[in-house]
């Protein structure tokens, strides 16, 4: 969904051009200050213009603002009679007193407030830029530089959210959605942030349709403010590894939602309600002659209008960044589309273990390990698929079928990863000797963690 952020000026009348809680309180606060114990017949001087908050000090604080004032009317009291106590002759007309707002300018002329606005302004339109020309890093450092000079500006959490929208970091830009409603509850910021709710929902759903569990308790564990969608997908993840007891203390954090009872009713009752999420339909592939995990990640996609390449181009880019939920939905799509006629420049082998090391970076080894053994099934020439293997056997505690592995890569090349863990495994099973050298030759070619292991156990 492409959002035209023309609006995001707007924000600014809002939260900075606008009299603010803060400097109203600091106009009140000043006059206050400056006639403290000078009589009844003390006239109050012209505020000067509200100062920016320090930290710690809120902008919609008139408490804060009052505060600042009331100190820095009393100060000007004080300078006032002092100066004054010096050349005053009895019975002389009092002088005016003068004001000095040369606190608030700069050499220009321009005062420190006015100069705020102009540097937000101004990053605000380089921000919309990057969004336009698709620098979505960039728009996000322009974010961060508008906290920088005023904390809290929501604002800066739209342009962010929007940002990672972009680059697919759903997590962060729901987070920063969330952030930005919480401190503009209306407007621009409300129609964001329930478009990132629905978004939100919808990837959350995606995870439930391929059973993927661990992947939606991450996502909801990490939420900046719990919420019903975070209690609920919660609740069903627990439900559908039968957990029943963290099943129902999520659910009942959920409020006034029928679905979240009528799970409760089914725990309650001891029944059992299938995954609403999966689809009844059957794919027939290559991999349903297989009874393994396979079957339940592989689902009928529509990507008549995709280009196959893209999407290999894509998985690998989000692999790169370490998205591996993301990566892991593009691979599956290509297993579904296989090789089309117009020829593709990837191969199912590297499909297939591709897939089986975004389960791997996810902490999902018993799930791809059928991923990998298809791609061997394919391929058993690239160093790469028996690497993956070698690193999934490892962590799986099956240490020699992981030195068998990680030998079969090295003979192909000799990779440090390869070599780091076959040396691990080696120390796993009490042979330190090759062990160590397996280590010593996994630092030697870039493997900093080989360092730690050897520190460990060799001398």
């Amino acid at each position: 969904m492409k959002k035209n952020l023309l609006f995001l000026l707007l924000f600014i009348s809002s939260s900075i051009f606008g009299q603010s809680n803060f400097s109203n309180g600091f106009s009140d606060g000043y006059k206050k200050g400056f006639c403290q114990n000078q009589g009844v017949g003390c006239i109050s001087p012209i505020a000067p213009i509200a100062p920016i908050p320090n930290i710690g000090e809120n902008l919609n604080s008139y408490q804060d603002g009052y505060n600042r004032g009331f100190e820095s009317g009393l100060n000007a009291q004080k300078t006032s009679n002092n100066s004054s106590s010096s050349t005053r002759t009895r019975y002389q007309t009092a002088k005016p007193n003068f004001i000095d707002f040369t606190s608030n300018l700069n050499s220009n002329g321009n005062s420190l407030m006015d100069l705020k606005i102009k540097a937000i302004s101004a990053i605000i339109e380089r921000a919309e830029n990057n969004l336009e020309i698709e620098n979505y890093n960039g728009a996000i450092e322009n974010a961060n530089s508008l906290l920088e000079i005023q904390p809290n500006l929501g604002i800066a959490y739209v342009i962010k959210s929007n940002a990672q929208y972009k680059k697919d970091e759903i997590l962060n830009a729901y987070n920063n959605s969330a952030k930005a409603y919480s401190i503009l509850s209306n407007g621009t910021a409300k129609e964001w942030y329930d478009f990132m709710f629905k978004e939100m929902s919808e990837y959350l759903a995606n995870f439930m349709k391929i059973s993927n569990f661990s992947n939606i308790q991450y996502n909801c564990e990490n939420f900046w403010y719990k919420n019903n969608l975070s209690n609920y997908y919660l609740g069903l993840s627990y439900y559908y590894q039968q957990d029943y007891k963290k099943a129902k203390k999520y659910f009942n954090k959920v409020d006034d939602f029928e679905p979240a009872k009528t799970y409760l009713k089914s725990i309650e009752n001891k029944t059992v309600i299938e995954n609403p999420f999966i689809k009844k339909q059957v794919v027939k592939t290559e991999s349903n002659k297989q009874n393994s995990p396979i079957n339940n990640e592989v689902k009928k996609v529509n990507s008549s209008n995709e280009n196959p390449n893209e999407i290999f181009t894509r998985a690998l880019s989000k692999s790169n960044s370490n998205d591996n939920i993301g990566a892991l939905m593009e691979y599956i799509k290509l297993i579904e589309i296989g090789v089309n006629e117009q020829g593709t420049n990837y191969d199912l082998a590297t499909v297939y273990n591709n897939t089986a090391y975004a389960l791997t970076n996810l902490k999902r080894y018993n799930d791809a390990l059928p991923y990998v053994n298809k791609a061997l099934e394919l391929n058993k020439n690239y160093w790469y698929i028996w690497d993956t293997k070698g690193e999934i056997e490892f962590n799986l505690g099956n240490y020699n079928q992981c030195i068998e592995d990680m030998s079969k890569a090295i003979t192909i090349k000799k990779d440090q990863n390869s070599l780091y863990f076959r040396g691990l495994s080696y120390m796993k099973i009490m042979k330190f000797d090759l062990g160590c050298k397996d280590l010593s030759s996994s630092e030697e070619l870039g493997k900093k963690e080989a360092n730690t292991e050897i520190k460990k156990y060799c001398k």
